[in-house]
């Protein structure tokens, strides 16, 4: 599933690291330059392993269990 630029919002991206960490791999991968910001989301019980968070600003997100 293509992942429309216009249209993430963190929201949304945060549902796509939910459902695939590949899915959201690719998303950075074909947007190099997206600065990705999941600053104060609640990311706890998404499985992080192997997610590219090289550079996101995690600052003030749940990142528990």
């Amino acid at each position: 599933m293509a992942i429309e630029e216009k249209e993430i919002t963190k929201e949304k991206l945060t549902e796509v690291l939910k459902r695939s960490v590949f899915e959201f791999n690719k998303y950075r991968e074909e947007h190099p330059g997206k600065m990705i910001d999941f600053s104060n989301m609640n990311l706890s019980g998404i499985n992080l392993s192997g997610a590219n968070l090289t550079g996101a600003d995690l600052s003030g997100a749940n990142l528990n269990g």
